[in-house]
């Protein structure tokens, strides 16, 4: 018997209310399945516009974009449904018309604080983005960093030493304590960091090859986003790099917390140390567009100088976008493609040196999938919440690995309250070692190490307490 439109009203209020109890848990996905029941039952604007804050704090903007228009159908005055659609196409970049949104709720609610900080921040962000664009323009043309040797070390410097301008493991040791007390590098230092690391990375490829070797293990590190303190933890707890204890860095180092320079630079120095031991993997923030939007080049212009940030640019430009571990394991930040048929021979073909393209659902190119894809629970693929990329099934996966005799997927770019997940009968790894992300979120971090002999074991690690205010990003909620 079907059920009275009072009684649908009644269940669908009640499922609202135990999603609203789920993102009061910071569990958004559950919070989502809640919501979306309460959908297919009686759809109301509410509804809509909360699912749409919880693919928000997922980062899903173009899924959150959708449900904020679906609440303003059903609501066309409820302001809220405005403010998340704001906060989607922020997300998205596209200052423009998220400022147009921003700009009806203050309208609406002339004493709502929060809509015109949000409209004055997007205002801030039109102006900044074309700023630093007209920089990048005029000296992308630039193949060299800035001159380190026009730079001395101040006599009251009291932090590590290069030896004969080279970076030995005590600096890199002394390097992470300058860092943990608040202290910048000089610019002598910082400037011959990017000039070698600049070097180095155009000596290597789109595909990394390692080979971990008897006596040594690896430990591949998912997203880090400037989360400093973290990394240090993480250190204590893994140890530091060496020639028998091999890291894999696996993209997405800075952007949203407030150290993101301090991360890259000691990581850098590291992967100087141990040029064949430590491997560093781009994200999709390693991009001038995400770095622009997130903070990083905010973070490097007020560090070092505005001049340094085309410079950052071709590094990340350089960075690998795969790494295969003794020819088993294939590790990339985001995931695959809407193609069965891709071999590692055609993903060592990519042009890398670039900013990656922003493509759409129904043409992503190898180099998007790489550094944007989701695994989801469903077979084949689909359209991506985020608005780029897409959605790829465990058949996808199983045909990957059959096709290129690999046995593991290890890949990184979303957030996991355990700070791992593992998918796809167990073929599949999502490692994510930002612990309690952003300050709110509450997560893990997590490692995956592997010995020799590929016998994984993943380390869990709590966050240190330090809060990153995301002073050189803005939180969307």
């Amino acid at each position: 018997m079907e059920k009275s439109l009072t009684e649908k009203k009644k269940q669908s209020l009640y499922l609202k209310n135990l999603g609203n109890k789920e993102v009061g848990k910071k569990n958004f996905e559950a919070a989502i399945d809640y919501y979306t029941e309460g959908i297919s039952i009686f759809p109301t604007a509410i509804l809509y516009s909360n699912r749409s804050l919880c693919h928000i704090k997922l980062e899903h903007y173009a899924q959150a974009l959708k449900d904020a228009d679906h609440s303003i159908v059903l609501n066309p005055d409820y302001c809220k449904a405005y403010y998340r659609k704001g906060d989607s196409l922020f997300g998205l970049g596209k200052f423009e018309e998220a400022k147009e949104q921003f700009k009806k709720v203050v309208f609406k609610r002339p004493k709502d604080l929060d809509s015109r900080k949000k409209f004055i921040q997007c205002k801030k962000e039109i102006e900044k983005i074309q700023s630093n664009l007209r920089l990048a323009s005029l000296v992308s043309h630039q193949s060299n960093s800035p001159d380190w040797t026009k730079h001395q070390i101040d006599q009251s410097y009291d932090g590590p030493r290069m030896e004969n301008d080279t970076i030995t493991k005590e600096f890199c040791e002394g390097l992470l304590n300058h860092f943990k007390n608040y202290k910048k590098l000089p610019m002598r230092y910082t400037l011959k960091i990017l000039h070698d690391i600049q070097i180095l990375f155009q000596t290597l490829k789109t595909v990394t090859d390692v080979t971990v070797k008897e006596g040594q293990n690896m430990t591949v590190v998912g997203d880090i986003h400037g989360q400093f303190f973290d990394l240090v933890e993480l250190f204590k707890v893994n140890g530091l790099p060496s020639e028998t204890n091999m890291y894999l860095f696996n993209g997405d180092i800075v952007d949203r917390g407030d150290f993101s320079l301090e991360c890259v630079l000691l990581i850098y120095s590291l992967k100087l140390l141990y040029p064949e031991h430590v491997h560093i993997n781009r994200g999709n923030h390693e991009s001038a567009q995400m770095n622009y939007m997130y903070g990083f080049y905010r973070e490097a212009e007020e560090k070092i100088f505005k001049e340094i940030i085309p410079v950052f640019e071709r590094i990340f430009n350089h960075l690998p976008l795969v790494t295969i571990i003794n020819e088993k394991i294939f590790v990339c930040h985001g995931g695959l493609f809407p193609r069965d048929d891709v071999t590692i021979d055609e993903i060592r073909k990519i042009d890398r040196v670039r900013q990656p393209p922003q493509d759409t659902f129904t043409t992503p190119s190898l180099f998007t999938c790489l550094l944007w894809s989701d695994p989801g629970r469903i077979n084949g693929c689909s359209t991506s919440p985020r608005g780029t990329a897409l959605i790829f099934g465990p058949d996808v996966t199983k045909k990957f690995l059959e096709l290129n005799n690999l046995d593991l997927i290890i890949r990184s770019h979303e957030m996991k309250l355990a700070g791992y997940e593992i998918m796809h009968e167990r073929k599949l790894i999502t490692v994510f070692s930002a612990p309690n992300y952003y300050g709110t979120s509450g997560n893990k971090g997590a490692i995956v190490r592997f010995d020799s002999k590929l016998k994984k074991k993943i380390i869990q690690f709590d966050a240190i307490g330090v809060k990153q205010s995301g002073k050189y990003g803005f939180s969307m909620f």
